[in-house]
């Protein structure tokens, strides 16, 4: 999956890496320190030669100071040459580590609450944003784009020739995802039961307040909402084509809202009387924030 920040990426990857090494897929994470993905890969993939030696891969390519910062003054980083084909590059890394046939994921939200959790994340003011136009379309910085032609030559390109391998999840809409998900890899419902572990507080709210979004003008998110409706009508094909195919496809997705909700009332007040159940180390995997920042916390198996 390549994560994208504020997109629930957080939730889908800890939901997915827990299950992943629980089956004992190998991470691609177990070859490098950090919880980024390594420059060298994107830098160096420009073909698909490689002998896919993982199996799987859940990592940010790069933190906010990197891609939006109004220190970096906009100016690309790492072996990004600006040209607006880095997203590409990036596949190819993907496909160079796991093979030709790796099935790619990749989260979105809706422009408007895309910023405004990314600005509380970070506790940058809107002032700030209004004001810096390297900030603006922030979604589209992350995929490498840089300006409006390079937004509309990847729409146009969009899925790059892997249209049965590149699927894209609604953050909106994570129970669908994450069934259409489990369909396409062949897991169970059980393995991509989810538990958000990224809330925003209170006090984090009330400390970056946003416009609404019919007050922010409209250059400073145009871009990324292209993004979004072109991605979101690609996940909405792929979702009808699976109720199509599935006649229990929406009772699946219904399911995984309940069980959510109710694994969600139970973790948040998880008691020691669960003991050393599934659900309490669930609940407790959860809590732990695997988020792929710390190798120490996750298990890396050789094959």
């Amino acid at each position: 999956m390549f994560k994208m920040h504020k997109t629930a990426s957080g939730t889908l990857s800890t939901t997915m890496h827990r299950s992943a090494i629980r089956k004992g897929l190998r991470w691609a994470g177990c070859a490098d320190n950090g919880h980024l993905l390594p420059v060298k890969w994107a830098c160096a993939s420009t073909s698909v030669k490689g002998d896919g030696q993982f199996e799987f891969e859940l990592r940010h390519a790069w933190g906010p100071n990197v891609w939006w910062s109004s220190e970096r003054g906009g100016q690309p980083q790492f072996c990004d040459s600006a040209d607006g084909q880095w997203f590409e590059q990036l596949l190819l890394s993907y496909e160079r580590r796991m093979g030709s046939e790796v099935q790619i994921f990749i989260p979105i939200r809706d422009a408007y609450t895309h910023l405004r959790s990314l600005l509380r994340h970070t506790s940058k003011p809107f002032a700030e944003f209004n004001d810096s136009a390297w900030l603006w379309n922030p979604c589209s910085k992350e995929l490498g784009l840089h300006h409006a032609s390079q937004v509309q030559r990847f729409l146009k390109e969009w899925p790059f020739q892997r249209a049965k391998r590149l699927h894209v999840l609604l953050a909106e809409d994570l129970s669908a995802s994450l069934v259409m998900f489990r369909r396409t890899v062949n897991w169970s419902l059980r393995d991509v039961v989810s538990f958000s572990t990224h809330v925003t507080s209170e006090k984090q709210a009330a400390q970056v307040l946003v416009p609404a979004a019919e007050d922010i003008p409209s250059d400073r998110l145009n871009l990324d909402q292209q993004l979004y409706l072109r991605l979101q009508s690609w996940f909405a094909d792929e979702l009808q084509l699976h109720r199509s195919q599935n006649s229990d496809f929406e009772r699946e997705v219904l399911a995984h809202k309940r069980i959510t909700k109710a694994v969600a009332r139970v973790c948040g007040g998880m008691n020691e009387h669960l003991g050393g159940s599934f659900l309490a180390q669930f609940c407790r995997s959860a809590r732990a924030e695997a988020d792929l920042e710390s190798l120490d916390r996750l298990q890396c198996v050789e094959k």
